[in-house]
């Protein structure tokens, strides 16, 4: 959400429930230099935008800045000193600008704003990257694999490694997703799949929204989930991918608990798995890869350690 002064005030635009899907018919059909547009709705205010043409490059800057706190938009900047890039960011300047004069005048938008809602009146750019095609987990680890979650990145990240990504009716990526459908298709899942991995989006909506009791919440949905996988016959390993404390409400570098469990692990004397206490295990200070080395090697799938 912009003001008139194209000060963002909110990168959320309150959180849209459904009116994402509706909202992005809006911007399809642009052209820009010769360039074809296409912007495809995800989850609450997310989307994905893809630029499809010639002389394009991913080496340019962010639009968004981020912030939790009222900025300009950004204007998109190559970083490299290469004709493409130049190009490029010009497009998604003209983009994000082109997007503020229709998304300010949508219907939609118009109604939340009446209802005292934020409308979500332009989009704000991050991450350019290019599609490039990558080895799938099947064909690299050698186990299947299958993918429970709610929010379309997390889907889409799997089903780019070659996993399987049912339709889990309930699981919605916000605070009021269906826990127990989402154990239920993991259980269901695990009957099928040697590798599956649940996905749990709340906790962090929640954080960044400096929404204690939306968090308490999800932390309660977790405790649930874990109970019931916790009785099938598989290892259960619990951690993520950062930390978003409440105190700063975004990201941190703060490290993540991890917990494997199952028959054969080893056990130590933690009780309690939070940042601190979990700190005392004997796992260590595992990196992202290393944890990953160790699912795989626990699954009998990896190389030989040493001669």
């Amino acid at each position: 959400t912009v003001d008139k002064n194209l000060q963002v005030i909110d990168r959320r635009a309150g959180r849209l429930k459904d009116e994402g899907a509706e909202l992005a018919k809006s911007l399809q059909g642009m052209r820009v230099e010769g360039v074809e547009v296409i912007f495809l709705p995800s989850t609450e205010h997310r989307g994905t935008l893809v630029l499809r043409g010639n002389g394009l490059s991913p080496a340019i800057s962010d639009t968004d800045s981020h912030s939790s706190e009222p900025f300009p938009v950004m204007e998109s900047k190559p970083e490299e000193n290469t004709e493409e890039a130049k190009r490029t960011a010009r497009i998604v300047n003209k983009v994000v600008k082109e997007s503020k004069a229709i998304l300010s005048s949508h219907p939609l938008n118009k109604k939340r704003e009446e209802e005292g809602k934020l409308p979500a009146n332009i989009i704000l750019t991050r991450g350019a990257g290019i599609y490039e095609k990558v080895e799938s987990l099947e064909d690299r680890y050698g186990f299947s694999s299958c993918c429970i979650a709610g929010s379309a990145l997390y889907k889409g990240v799997a089903k780019y490694v070659g996993m399987e990504v049912p339709h889990v009716e309930g699981a919605t990526g916000r605070l009021d997703t269906d826990i127990e459908a989402k154990a239920e298709a993991a259980r269901e899942a695990l009957r099928k799949f040697d590798f599956v991995f649940v996905h749990v989006k709340g906790a962090d909506n929640a954080s960044h929204d400096g929404n204690l009791e939306g968090k308490l919440l999800m932390v309660e949905k977790v405790n649930r989930l874990a109970e019931i996988l916790s009785k099938e016959d598989a290892y259960l390993i619990i951690t993520a991918d950062h930390s978003t404390p409440l105190s700063i409400r975004r990201h941190s570098s703060d490290p993540v608990p991890v917990l494997i469990y199952g028959d054969g692990t080893r056990r130590d004397k933690v009780q309690s798995f939070d940042e601190v206490s979990v700190s005392l295990g004997c796992l260590g200070h595992l990196t992202g890869i290393e944890l990953n080395r160790t699912i795989v090697d626990l699954m009998g799938c990896g190389h030989m350690v040493g001669s």
